[in-house]
């Protein structure tokens, strides 16, 4: 976990691509698993914004949101 939170602390502040897949939870190219603040659609690409770490995971802010991946 303490790896997992280091690894995480390098995308504090900056702005990722993410896939939803549920419960408005996804990761990005790079594996990294960001929850989303906004309720988003299953399968949808989106840009977050990470403003938190929680036990390795990622708390993020849309910025964009790109179309579905269905």
């Amino acid at each position: 976990e303490e790896l997992e939170n280091k690894y995480a602390q390098k995308f504090l502040g900056k702005t990722l691509e993410v896939l939803i897949e549920k419960n408005n939870e996804g990761f990005t190219s790079n594996y990294l698993k960001v929850k989303s603040q906004t309720p988003l659609e299953n399968n949808t690409l989106v840009f977050l914004k990470i403003t938190n770490i929680i036990k390795g995971d990622c708390l993020g802010e849309l910025t964009i949101k790109e179309t579905s991946k269905t």
